[in-house]
């Protein structure tokens, strides 16, 4: 139960459960998968199956795949 935040400067960890740290966001963070949540600014490519920021690919859950296509082709 703890989540570990990239951020473009550093990298941190909160002893907090993500569905709790994602209801803390700002709607611009995604959950994409039950492991990752990002912020949709810095996407930079998706396909169907990941989201890519920068060199970084994040997968998207199957549970999840449906929502996040609606979000990013918006």
């Amino acid at each position: 139960d703890y989540v570990r935040i990239h951020t473009t400067t550093q990298r941190l960890v909160t002893k907090e459960k993500i569905g709790d740290f994602a209801t803390t966001l700002p709607n611009y963070f995604l959950r994409t998968h039950r492991s990752f949540l990002v912020n949709t600014r810095h996407i930079t490519a998706f396909t169907a199956h990941d989201v890519e920021i920068g060199e970084i690919e994040i997968p998207i859950g199957i549970s999840y795949k449906m929502q996040v296509m609606e979000r990013l082709r918006k």
